[in-house]
């Protein structure tokens, strides 16, 4: 995927390198809470922490992957798009 949006940059519009920029900087904040839910469930290392750090965190990993999906598909609609335009 990395592969595509470099190799297509030039041929990527604008408002899509906006669309990316921004889902870019909103996976910050749930990988943040991914962390923190971790680390927590680190501090206190009993098993009943650490499964909930671990269920908390697939929880966000679902989520994470919900919007990298988003933005794959964009990705590819965009480039769809374009390619049947000629350009």
């Amino acid at each position: 995927m990395c592969d595509l949006l470099l190799s297509n940059r030039s041929a990527m519009p604008d408002s899509l390198v906006s669309e990316i920029a921004t889902g870019l900087h909103d996976l910050c904040q749930p990988l943040s809470t991914l962390q923190c839910h971790l680390e927590i469930g680190m501090m206190d290392a009993t098993a009943t922490a650490m499964s909930a750090a671990i269920a908390e965190a697939l929880h966000v990993c679902v989520q994470l992957n919900d919007q990298v999906r988003g933005m794959q598909i964009r990705v590819l609609q965009s480039r769809t798009a374009r390619e049947s335009e000629g350009l």
